[in-house]
């Protein structure tokens, strides 16, 4: 089953990345999956775990510490249930060993369709190789990684910005945000900036929209051409001209389409905003 996984240590802040997976899930019609690392370097366990070498704890502190994530996790179940109506199915895994290595090798399930984060301000976020390796657990997702700054607001979308640079996979990307889109009848804005809005730039776009609109037959989409010497500026301010609900954006790997894709621009996207913002991947040739 496609779920959206949402890593947690249950913290003070934990309750609102949960609530945002699993209105997400709801929206994608998959399963959310929250996961409670029990981190081994707490112990001072300082090795390299896996199945051949995995954690061991005192079986007194393991089940103790199981036993709180069990009862927060229901806590949080029967809240979201009061206050919110046909949840998808929410279930929780606990597992042990360094949290950065546990999440990674979580994303490499297919059936993982996003996996959601908070930004980088969560002081109290107690993931010691989430928190500190940020942009590894993005760079490592061959996933969407949705990242959810502690203040953004994350109810039904009305508008969703996807800042596009003409990349093969958009077409792909933005089925998927439409798939989200329609079940809310939200807006879908399809946005380039450019330093430069030349004849080129224009024409690029009329061609994406003809073909997006040809494919989808979604009448909720705009696709426009900003000018903008700070790319990631332009992008702020057309998110605040819209009022949108979500920024999303691929990541691609190959230099040709760094600018707004590249590594430290996504980084800068995520910082600058304060809205959720939806981190897609380039697919690898193989």
């Amino acid at each position: 089953m496609e779920r959206i996984i949402i890593p947690t240590d249950f913290g003070v802040k934990a309750f609102k990345i949960i609530e945002a997976g699993v209105l997400l899930a709801k929206l994608m019609k998959a399963s959310a999956e929250i996961i409670h690392v029990i981190d081994s370097f707490e112990y001072g366990i300082n090795f390299v775990i896996n199945e051949s070498n995995p954690i061991i704890l005192p079986p007194n502190v393991l089940n103790d510490k199981v036993g709180k994530a069990q009862s927060r996790f229901q806590e949080v179940v029967s809240e979201l249930r009061a206050k919110y109506r046909d949840l998808p199915e929410i279930f929780m895994s606990v597992k042990t060993g360094f949290v950065f290595d546990v999440i990674s090798e979580v994303l490499r399930d297919p059936e993982v369709v996003m996996v959601m984060l908070n930004d980088k301000s969560q002081a109290d976020y107690n993931y010691r190789d989430i928190s500190k390796n940020f942009s590894e657990i993005i760079n490592k997702s061959s996933c969407p990684v949705c990242v959810v700054p502690n203040e953004a607001p994350f109810n039904d979308p009305k508008n969703i910005i996807y800042a596009t640079n003409y990349h093969e996979q958009d077409i792909a990307n933005i089925k998927s945000i439409i798939k989200i889109a329609k079940s809310v009848e939200a807006f879908v804005h399809v946005v380039h900036v450019t330093a430069d809005k030349n004849f080129k730039e224009t024409l690029a776009m009329i061609g994406l929209e003809t073909k997006l609109k040809s494919i989808t037959n979604y009448e909720s989409l705009i696709c426009k051409v900003i000018a903008s010497k700070d790319i990631i500026q332009g992008l702020d301010d057309y998110a605040n001209i819209v009022d949108a609900d979500r920024i999303a954006i691929l990541r691609a790997n190959k230099t040709l389409f760094q600018g707004i894709f590249g590594t430290n621009k996504t980084r800068d996207i995520v910082y600058k905003t304060n809205l959720p913002v939806i981190i897609y991947q380039e697919r690898k040739c193989h």
